[in-house]
């Protein structure tokens, strides 16, 4: 498993002058890889129901595979604000135990 932070510039003036006119976030990113024979190929997204919204209508893949609304993410443990979008249900509620 592969997890990457991308954390924001906040040590000099000139990027926080700069993300004042042009907002961005920290970013977590986590990469699972597993054999081929291990499991089949499979779509799941957790962001805010805003972002999935957009993304499932922007990524190909999403708007393919995830053919639902998003689903509240407080089924799964996590935060209220954030959601949850995925292929197969049951795989998510493996995936998320």
């Amino acid at each position: 498993m592969l997890i990457q932070l991308r954390f924001l510039k906040r040590q000099d003036l000139l990027n926080v002058l700069a993300r004042m006119m042009r907002p961005v976030s920290d970013q977590v990113q986590i990469k699972v890889t597993m054999n081929d024979e291990d499991m089949d190929t499979y779509v799941f997204a957790v962001g805010t129901r805003k972002a999935l919204v957009r993304l499932q209508k922007e990524m190909q893949d999403l708007s393919e595979f995830c053919t639902d609304k998003p689903k509240s993410g407080a089924k799964y443990g996590l935060p209220d604000s954030l959601a949850v979008l995925s292929e197969m249900g049951e795989v998510t509620e493996g995936v998320m135990d």
